[in-house]
Order: structure tokens, then C-alpha cells, then sequence
């Protein structure tokens, strides 16, 4: 592949952020019974899961 190739298909992926907003709008959207997955580290994972407790914490969050 050439590197503008590799370049542009970087650039199209999301960044952490705009995941994670996309995560809290998915959860802040849910109503009643909802699951969803993501696929991470275990250190993103405890990081990501108290940093959605502290943003949205009128929704339970179980994992």
C-alpha cells in the first residue's frame, strides 16, 4: 500500500473520543433493558466504564 493510501485510511477512523461519544449518546438513548458491546483493553476497560458512571449516572451500568 502506498503511504497516501495508509494515510487517508488512518484518518477515516474514529479516535477514542469521538467513540466514546458515540458509546455515552448510544447509552444515554437507551431506555429500559439495553446491551451493548465494545471490544478494548482491560486497562480501557475500568477507565472507560468509571468515566461512563461519572457522565451518565442516572443509567445502571453492569458489566
Amino acid at each position: 500500500m502506498s503511504n497516501n493510501l495508509i494515510s487517508r485510511i488512518e484518518k477515516s477512523q474514529p479516535d477514542e473520543q469521538e467513540i466514546y461519544l458515540t458509546l455515552t449518546e448510544d447509552l444515554s438513548w437507551c431506555e429500559g433493558f439495553g446491551i451493548l458491546f465494545i471490544q478494548c483493553s482491560f486497562v480501557q476497560k475500568s477507565r472507560i466504564i468509571g468515566k461512563v458512571k461519572q457522565d451518565i449516572p442516572d443509567k445502571k451500568i453492569d458489566v
